[in-house]
């Protein structure tokens, strides 16, 4: 009786051993099991976050202003000439030396006079003479010749001003210019077309000119 109990106990205690392996290894294949039929893990990229860059201001360094300093430049003198004034109230005289001969009239030598004003400013009037003059007049194949010395002053309804040292003058067929070089000396030309009358037979009075030329003329002050 007590060795068939004890043959029990050894018995159950296989089949216990049995179970438990079985369980444990029913345990295990679930385990797997499930494992296996879990879903894969999905890996999670890295999040990269970019770092703003940091841009630490540099500070200011000594700025250095260059400032030329002006420099004296020499204004070089202008020699801007003073005007001569004429001797007020003066007779200028000289005489004239032909330039340019005219067309039908000739003189051996000539003068040239003329009055500055009361100021020195102005010429009041003006003469000229021809020594040993002769001028022809050519018409319907006759010839006429007049000869002979003559003097002729220029009276102006207006004075004629003297500006800078300079005059310049268009009256009754003479031209003249003049430039003071001193206010007691002139120089200058003058071109001379005179007028004259002539009579022919019988007895018709004839108009005509008489071109003498132009002369350069230098005069001073006589009186």
């Amino acid at each position: 009786m007590i060795s068939e109990v004890f043959y029990d106990m050894r018995r159950g205690d296989k089949i216990m051993k049995k179970i438990i392996q079985s369980v444990f290894l029913a345990f295990i294949f679930i385990t797997v099991l499930l494992s296996g039929c879990s879903p894969a893990t999905t890996p999670v990229p890295p999040t990269l976050t970019p770092i703003p860059p940091t841009f630490t201001p540099i500070p200011p360094t000594a700025t250095y202003t260059l400032t030329a300093t002006p420099t004296s430049t020499p204004i070089p003198p202008t020699d801007t000439p003073t005007p001569i004034i004429a001797q007020a109230g003066a007779t200028f005289s000289g005489s004239m030396a032909i330039l340019k001969s005219g067309e039908n009239a000739s003189a051996v030598s000539g003068e040239i006079e003329f009055i500055t004003s009361a100021d020195g400013t102005a010429i009041e009037n003006l003469s000229y003479s021809l020594n040993t003059g002769e001028c022809t007049y050519k018409s319907e194949g006759s010839t006429t010749t007049i000869t002979g010395s003559s003097k002729t002053t220029l009276y102006f309804n207006e004075a004629v001003p003297i500006t800078d040292g300079e005059f310049t003058l268009d009256f009754m067929g003479i031209r003249a210019r003049g430039n003071l070089i001193s206010p007691s000396e002139a120089t200058g030309e003058i071109t001379i077309r005179k007028e004259e009358t002539i009579q022919l037979p019988p007895s018709v009075p004839i108009k005509f000119t008489c071109d003498y030329g132009t002369w350069t003329w230098k005069a001073s002050v006589i009186r």
